[in-house]
């Protein structure tokens, strides 16, 4: 996606939240609160994405091993642009590969923060993830091979989501350091428009001489114990520099734990629930908003939809700034914004004002308190 696609895909959805006004975002369902990620791009290892090879193909016969994919299949249930999901039946890959992928029924997952990205880009940026439930073969046998999962997304009301379009390609590497071995699958895959790819890099280890427990995927987070298995929609075949990349993780990684800020302001108050992973040593990286709630002008709201919930960070979390559109309008507002919160120093307020639906100011509301625990 050139950069001035890339604007015109912030523009169409700025322009379609704004036209269907703060109660017009239709309900998603499943995975309905927040989504954030883990960074890094997988290296692709020199992995093409090319529309040749099976579009919708089915995995390769052979005997033994775990055999085909098995599994049900996604159906969009929300009311944003979404595009069918395939079958398990899409599925390429070989049957007789002995490494397993299980994807159970709750395996959506929802686009995360990006540090270099603005409030305006982090809505436009909005996306999920569904993964059609089934038992998928990986690679056991270092090596690139013809793969793809089957895959759909659900992009904002008014934007055009990807489709599934067949065949990429798999690469398994593996390094051994007895009596572990580690193994790392990167793979990408073509969509429609040809303009964008997804990429995985999945990530296990077991001992000599065994295969890997089966990596599972049924929408918790994709980090644990400090692994992380990376699922990304990628502008071009690279998934480095473009603002519009998406990374995804759980739409709410309750293993990550639970922050909470409380800013107190003239007219009101907001709460904002954020689950932050952390790196070794405590470091804040990962960031997903779940819940706000709070009053304005003595009007009480609650939000809890992945597509009206905004977050923005900077490196490590260390300053914070949220958008939350409201179902119905309230006094003229079609939401509240916070600048620039700070969790570390109670001392330096942030800023706070009304906004419209295209997340344009409306008017400042002085700040008096701002603190944040983690719970």
């Amino acid at each position: 996606m050139s950069r001035s696609l890339a604007l015109q895909f912030l523009l169409t959805t700025v322009v379609a939240v704004t036209a269907a006004g703060c109660s017009g975002t239709p309900q998603i369902s499943p995975g309905e609160t927040g989504g954030t990620s883990f960074g890094g791009n997988p290296n692709t290892g020199g992995l093409t994405s090319g529309n040749g090879g099976a579009t919708g193909g089915t995995a390769n016969n052979g005997s033994g091993g775990f055999g085909g994919a098995t599994g049900g299949t996604w159906t969009a249930t929300g009311g944003s642009a979404m595009k069918n999901c395939p079958t398990s039946s899409a599925y390429v890959g070989d049957s007789t590969w002995q490494q397993q992928l299980q994807v159970t029924s709750g395996a959506v997952y929802c686009g995360g923060s990006n540090e270099q990205r603005t409030l305006e880009q982090e809505l436009a940026a909005k996306a999920k993830l569904y993964v059609s439930a089934g038992t998928y073969p990986l690679p056991d046998a270092t090596g690139t091979y013809a793969f793809a999962l089957p895959v759909c997304f659900e992009f904002p009301s008014g934007a055009e989501a990807p489709s599934f379009a067949g065949a990429g390609q798999i690469k398994l590497t593996q390094s051994t350091f007895a009596p572990d071995v580690y193994y790392t699958d990167r793979s990408s895959q073509p969509l429609s428009p040809s303009t964008l790819t997804f990429q995985t890099q999945l990530s296990s280890t077991s001992t000599v001489g065994t295969q890997p427990a089966p990596l599972v995927f049924d929408g918790t987070a994709l980090n644990a114990n400090g692994v992380d298995q990376v699922l990304q929609l990628c502008t071009g075949n690279t998934c480095a520099g473009a603002w519009s990349n998406v990374t995804f993780d759980s739409c709410n990684p309750t293993s990550y734990a639970l922050n909470r800020s409380t800013v107190t302001f003239n007219g009101g108050q907001i709460v904002f629930d954020v689950r932050i992973g952390t790196l070794p040593g405590g470091v804040s990286e990962s960031t997903m908003f779940i819940v706000a709630s709070g009053t304005l002008d003595s009007t009480t709201f609650e939000q809890t939809s992945y597509w009206k919930l905004v977050y923005s960070g900077t490196h490590h979390q260390f300053s914070r700034s949220f958008a939350v559109l409201f179902d119905s309008p309230i006094n003229g507002a079609c939401g509240l914004k916070v600048l620039t919160l700070d969790p570390y120093n109670g001392t330096q307020l942030p800023l706070a004002y009304t906004i419209h639906c295209d997340l344009s100011n409306i008017a400042a509301r002085t700040v008096t308190a701002a603190v944040t625990a983690r719970l």
